[in-house]
């Protein structure tokens, strides 16, 4: 099948993406020349555990958030964040109203996060959509630097407490090995994980 493929669409890249990391794929990717680009992983953590690690970040447990404005500058910025976290796999031309609809989906504004600095640039967001009636979603994450991933980490931990008041339980998250701010975050979480999804590069130079 693949070989028909190739010869349809000779002057095309190609992504392979695996739900598994059976060996029975090991001779297929290793004679084609695809080349791995990226782990996803899915954990479920409950929000104790999560609690528990950022603890030393637990300063500011009587921050109260404002309801989230998901205005343009906002949506552009987050656009940008997911266009450098997908290098390896661009999306695709999109407008603006798209990616609003992409990003409003199931979003929590009362509960994500978005700090701005003085001359209002957005220098650290976290974005948490619904999901179930006892877990949330961790979605997109940007930090500017050290300084903004403090906090964002502090907010964080505070808005832990609050869903956990609220009847939330767990978050579940989306990490990409290439999102290095989601990856720099919550990889301490992934060592017992397996990766829900592995995908493969393959250029038509045999370059990736």
């Amino acid at each position: 099948m693949f070989n028909k493929l190739k010869a349809k669409l000779p002057t095309s890249n190609y992504i392979l993406k695996l739900e598994t990391q059976s060996r029975i794929y090991n001779k297929f990717i290793s004679n084609n020349n695809f080349a791995e680009i990226r782990k996803t992983y899915e954990p479920d953590i409950s929000i104790t555990t999560i609690i528990n690690y950022f603890k030393s970040y637990d300063s500011q447990h009587n921050y109260h958030p404002s309801k989230l404005t998901l205005n343009n500058n906002l949506l552009t910025k987050v656009f940008d964040v997911y266009k450098s976290t997908h290098r390896v796999n661009p999306l695709g031309n999109i407008d603006l109203n798209t990616w609003r609809n992409t990003v409003s989906k199931d979003l929590d504004l009362n509960h994500s996060i978005v700090i701005y600095n003085e001359r209002n640039k957005i220098t650290a967001f976290l974005l948490i959509f619904d999901y179930l009636e006892d877990k949330k979603e961790v979605g997109w994450i940007y930090f500017e630097n050290d300084s903004m991933k403090t906090q964002l980490l502090n907010q964080f931990v505070s808005m832990l407490y609050l869903l956990q008041e609220s009847g939330i339980t767990s978050l579940c998250f989306e990490i990409d090995t290439t999102d290095l701010y989601s990856y720099e975050l919550f990889s301490p979480f992934l060592i017992n994980e397996d990766p829900s999804l592995i995908t493969y590069k393959k250029h038509i130079n045999n370059e990736v």
